[in-house]
């Protein structure tokens, strides 16, 4: 068996325009300050401000406050401890200008980490580490729709123009080794913006990042935008996981039906991607059918692949012949039919 590590303790510094985070085993995250991408309203480049120098900073063991200017834009952050080993970021930001402006993405933390760790993308499960080659963002995005018959052009900014960055959505770990503690980074609402984790995979020194995606949002003299609530942990990654996906629940309106017990089954994404069949189908439905009904439930979901592209969500030729008959066939084996769609 494993033997349980005690939880690391966390603590925050700050000091002029900078943050450090420190865990008592001795991991830490340097040199981080805020960042914020943005343009007057009409212009074609972006303007990319860190934070220089806190206007005001007012600090305790265990919540932090402090505020800075970026051109017209002025930020008010708090950082707020949650137990011994994780620390709650919010915010909002107010154009102090006279004229419209629009942005492009925020960071709470924005510093450099030790090339020993790599990123996990929690979408799919991926290991992004130091020394490998990354295209941007956004051409990857548009290629892959492409791929697929879909044009999707997505916003020209810093981030997602530059190459060798890493990225997850909404959440993200830095991990050295599989089975040792690490980072956890998430957002965890209100729900009105991505989140997004980032990591720089080539550099001797990398950057990483934890913020918030603001694609385009236009700001108006005197508006003020809330800003997504993120969280930074220190520990376990399993329990880091949980306490992320924890957060989220509290934060979202209205609450999740969440049922008293969980529902099991069958989804065709981790079996075989988007190159899922028919045939794959039934066959799941078929020996689903031979286990018992949990209380909770029993579903057979069908994941990417069904479609004829993106946007057309009628089914392709893999699926054209049997689909009408599929939920009734689910039914009938005492599983709830599921469907995936992406909007």
């Amino acid at each position: 068996g494993t033997i349980a590590r005690p939880p690391a303790r966390v603590v925050l510094q700050a000091e002029s325009s900078r943050l450090s985070l420190i865990a008592s085993t001795g991991e830490k995250l340097t040199n981080c300050r805020p960042y914020v991408a943005w343009r007057y309203a009409g212009e074609s480049n972006w303007h990319e401000d860190y934070a220089q120098k806190f206007a005001s900073l007012r600090t305790r063991e265990d919540r932090t406050s402090f505020d800075f200017e970026a051109g017209p834009l002025q930020i008010f952050l708090v950082a707020e401890r949650q137990g011994t080993d994780t620390w709650n970021f919010s915010g909002k930001i107010t154009n102090r200008g006279d004229r419209p402006l629009e942005l492009a993405r925020f960071h709470y933390l924005h510093g450099t980490v030790d090339k020993k760790y790599s990123l996990l993308n929690s979408e799919f499960g991926v290991l992004r580490r130091h020394g490998e080659h990354r295209p941007p963002e956004r051409q990857f995005q548009e290629q892959f729709w492409a791929s697929m018959g879909v044009r999707w052009p997505r916003l020209s900014e810093p981030i997602h123009d530059a190459p060798d960055w890493a990225l997850s959505t909404d959440n993200g770990l830095l991990l050295a080794a599989w089975n040792e503690p690490g980072w956890i980074f998430g957002c965890v609402g209100p729900g009105t913006a991505w989140g997004e984790v980032g990591l720089e995979t080539m550099p001797d020194a990398p950057s990483f990042f934890v913020g918030t995606l603001l694609d385009n949002i236009l700001l108006d003299p005197g508006e003020t935008r809330r800003l997504e609530q993120a969280i930074v942990r220190y520990g376990d990654l399993q329990d880091g996981y949980r306490y992320w996906a924890e957060q989220c629940v509290q934060n979202m309106t209205p609450k999740p039906r969440v049922p008293k017990s969980p529902m099991v089954g069958y989804c065709s994404w981790y079996q075989h991607g988007s190159k899922v069949t028919g045939e794959e189908i039934i066959k799941a439905t078929k020996e689903f059918a031979e286990w018992p009904v949990t209380p909770g439930g029993r579903t057979i979901q069908i994941d990417d692949g069904f479609q004829k592209m993106p946007g057309d969500w009628s089914p392709n030729q893999r699926f054209a012949s049997i689909w009408k008959d599929l939920p009734q066939m689910m039914k009938q084996t005492g599983s709830i039919p599921g469907i995936w769609l992406s909007p």
